[in-house]
């Protein structure tokens, strides 16, 4: 039992090392950024290190999508030249800095204040901070002066007393966290299980170290017992070389089975080599995770497709916005246009012919729900999606990435609950822990049916969509969260663009008369968003899509697109740009202005199922009371089959009985109230109205 003991502590004392190591990394935030003009950029990192130079401060908190904000850089920066060297002016980002936001306890963004040692003054907040007041000569009078008129914050509500250290410290705890665990499980390929038990070994090592401290002769001890063990080892090893093995016959040992026995270890190694070279290699290959993807000088030059084309019809004289035609095998799409999801190779409680009616062109089928059911060996049996659906419109499958990593991130697990009711109770359904490794090989997961593990590849991705024969199909790609680090999100971008390059060469092999776009990333980092655009758009895709992080609000979603459109249309020479998973009513007319065609979103069945009708005046809730005696049509002047044939009044009876026959009716509306968005939108494009 000591020696036993002995034994833990060594592999615990081994854990604890480990995990110290780690877990000291330095994140790549904690570098300084210095921005043009003497404005230093504080962080949530360095914000404490760099207040305690001695100097008085003036910081801005703000928000990069913020006009205000945009405006007022170039007095900032003045600003900063005036009062150097004597004073330090720094900028918060608010829209990222959340836990700064928390030690300034601050409501409204934009903000200034005067910082002296442990004194902190406030300039102005929110709407006070509009007009001649943030001229650089009122903020520079009051950097030298007019901040003694100002009563100072105290206790807690000053970010730099020692309650706001405390206040800051805590807030970093959970962001310190997840950016290591991202960075361990993620980039350094380290599973669950090792985390886990490396985070476990720290009370334990912690705990016998003490122990150890009462008696300073147990290192001693173990030490010694170590030594013993291996001498032991050792020893016994020698002695079984040098035994000789018995002779099968025979109550002695002749030269013939003495030679027997000395080739036997022999014969054992050779075999052993050979059965390994016979099974297969399981190892995963880990690379670093900055290794750049290979160059366009692997991949053939792009040449037009007689199947597919993009043909760009007029560009309206006002904005990027532009109208056109995607030819593809199955039909003609007009842009801009909506493409519906339809999760399971279905659209939500409407049935093809009734979205055909609708004029829905476009459609947008989930690769990962179908690997897990039916399969893609199914529906390829079957003839491919379109025999299987009976569809003769064009169709589009994603690579089944974004489902796996939302299910890492939590982002689609109301989907799958959604999907796991009335499929009756099941040991092997898993409700954590769905995505079992990220590696460079690819992603391994569990299925949400059943349990079984499976392996996601670029390249197995892409012979799925094979199987499953849409006309457009997207490659595998990685979509880290929202909040991320820097050195995080670009170590994902370079295994983004590896598993697309992987799956753009398994596509070329066997084209089948599928168009492939690939993806650019880069979350809101225009210099990464840039990088990706150029890396991309030097490789044959035949379109290109939009995905990954594009904020947490249409503000930030608008910025984004409206900084990377021309660049993205500058170098794509005329391809098809998508939108992936945006299409609300609220979003489209903005985004198309950028020049975008496409648009993906399950939003109007999904608002049609849960009694939302979208109207040109905003939605409309059948089952408010209002409308029990409503007798009249639910909008006026809608065309559409539900409109046509059934009254508000009769709606608002089926939402309120729970008929499942509301859902149908409404999604059927919504779906034409979309495309009629849509038609309206090109002919303003046309009329150069937009």
């Amino acid at each position: 039992m000591l020696r036993r003991g002995r034994l833990l502590l060594h592999l615990a004392s081994a854990l604890a090392v480990w995990a110290s190591c780690t877990l000291a990394t330095p994140s790549h935030g904690q570098r300084l950024r210095q921005l043009d003009g003497g404005v230093v950029s504080l962080t949530d990192l360095n914000f404490d290190d760099q207040l305690a130079n001695g100097k008085p401060w003036m910081v801005t908190l703000n928000a990069h999508y913020c006009q205000l904000t945009r405006e007022l850089e170039h007095a900032f920066d003045k600003l900063a030249g005036k009062l150097h060297p004597d004073v330090s002016v720094g900028k918060i980002d608010g829209a990222v800095e959340r836990g700064l936001l928390s030690r300034f306890q601050l409501r409204n963004l934009h903000a200034v204040y005067h910082i002296n040692g442990t004194e902190t003054r406030q300039y102005c907040e929110g709407h006070a901070c509009e007009g001649s007041r943030l001229q650089t000569n009122q903020l520079v009078k009051f950097a030298q002066e007019g901040w003694r008129t100002q009563p100072p914050r105290t206790g807690c509500t000053s970010p730099v007393s020692r309650c706001g250290k405390a206040v800051g410290s805590i807030t970093r705890l959970p962001a310190k966290f997840k950016s290591t665990y991202l960075h361990l499980h993620n980039d350094l390929q380290y599973s669950d299980l090792t985390l886990f038990a490396g985070l476990l070994a720290v009370p334990v090592v912690v705990g016998l170290s003490f122990i150890c401290m009462l008696d300073a002769r147990c290192e001693m001890q173990i030490s010694q017992a170590a030594l013993r063990s291996a001498a032991r080892l050792q020893l016994q090893g020698r002695l079984a070389r040098a035994a000789p093995r018995p002779a099968i016959r025979g109550c002695c040992t002749s030269a013939s089975s003495t030679e027997t026995a000395d080739a036997a270890p022999e014969r054992d190694a050779r075999a052993q080599q050979q059965a390994q070279q016979q099974a297969p290699a399981r190892k995963r290959r880990k690379i670093d995770p900055m290794t750049p993807p290979p160059p366009a000088s692997e991949f053939p030059a792009w040449e037009p497709r007689d199947f597919f084309r993009f043909e760009l019809l007029h560009t309206s004289k006002k904005s990027g916005a532009r109208v056109g035609r995607i030819h593809t095998p199955h039909g003609i799409i007009d842009t801009p246009g909506f493409v519906a999801v339809g999760t399971n190779a279905a659209l939500k409680a409407v049935d093809g012919p009734w979205a055909d009616a609708e004029g829905q062109q476009l459609m947008f089928c989930n690769t990962y729900h179908l690997l897990l059911h039916p399969g893609a060996d199914v529906v390829a049996a079957a003839g491919g999606l379109h025999a299987f659906m009976n569809r003769q419109r064009p169709l589009i499958t994603d690579s089944g990435g974004f489902q796996v990593f939302s299910l890492a991130y939590g982002t689609v697990h109301e989907e799958v609950n959604s999907l796991k009711r009335g499929t009756g109770k099941s040991k092997h359904k898993l409700e954590h822990n769905l995505v079992a490794k990220i590696a460079e090989e690819g992603v391994t997961f569990r299925s949400y049916r059943d349990g079984t593990k499976m392996l996601l590849t670029p390249e197995s991705s892409v012979q799925a969509q094979k199987q499953l024969g849409a006309d457009i199909i997207i490659p595998l790609d990685e979509l880290p969260p929202y909040h991320t680090e820097q050195s995080v999100l670009e170590a994902s971008l370079q295994r983004s663009h590896r598993w697309m390059a992987r799956s753009l060469k398994t596509h070329l092999a066997d084209i089948r008369q599928q168009a492939m776009y690939g993806v650019v990333h880069g979350g809101l980092s225009l210099e990464l968003r840039q990088r990706s655009i150029d890396y991309l758009t030097s490789l044959p895709f035949d379109g290109f899509a939009v995905g990954g992080s594009m904020g947490k609000n249409r503000a930030d979603l608008f910025w984004l697109l409206e900084q990377i459109m021309p660049r993205l249309h500058e170098r794509s020479s005329g391809k098809p740009v998508h939108i992936l998973g945006i299409a609300d009513p609220a979003s489209i007319p903005q985004l198309v202005t950028y020049g975008c065609d496409t648009f993906d979103s399950c939003y109007p069945t999904r608002v049609g199922r849960h009694g939302t009708m979208l109207t040109k005046d905003g939605p409309l809730r059948v089952v408010s009371g209002q409308y029990k005696t409503a007798f009249r049509p639910p909008v006026e002047g809608c065309t559409c089959h539900t409109c046509r044939t059934h009254s508000l009044a009769y709606l608002h009876h089926l939402a309120k009985a729970r008929e499942p026959l509301l859902a149908s009716l409404l999604a059927i509306h919504n779906l034409h109230h979309m495309n009629g968005l849509m038609a309206q939108l090109r002919q303003q494009i046309l009329d150069d109205q937009i």
